[in-house]
């Protein structure tokens, strides 16, 4: 017997797709405790700048590089949250529609 389940697979990135998108803006909206933790890391991140202009005058190419590597680490750390949080969404719907169909399909065979 064919497991019906395949037939969804199909068209469920689409779908997942299209779902997270009109989702993404509520998913993406700060609470307050991200908010203060935002606060936190600007905090710390003064305080890391403070650190590097006080690293002395002749040091300009390395205060340059320093400052460019963190700008590069934090966009990074940006960029691997959206994925994971884009992942994460698809991967806890995917996983909430398999398990719908499968009991459909189990509660539709056992009424043969």
């Amino acid at each position: 017997m064919k497991d019906r389940r395949n037939d969804f697979k199909f068209e469920m990135k689409d779908l997942l797709d299209e779902f997270f998108t009109t989702r993404e803006e509520e998913i993406y909206n700060i609470t307050d405790c991200e908010r203060e933790l935002v606060s936190k890391k600007s905090k710390d991140y003064a305080k890391i700048y403070t650190a590097i202009e006080n690293i002395p005058d002749g040091f300009v190419e390395t205060i340059e590089s320093i400052k460019t590597s963190i700008e590069t680490y934090l966009e990074t750390l940006t960029d691997i949250q959206g994925i994971e949080n884009e992942k994460f969404y698809k991967f806890g719907f995917s996983d909430a529609v398999n398990l719908f169909m499968e009991c459909l399909c189990k509660n539709r065979d056992s009424k043969k």
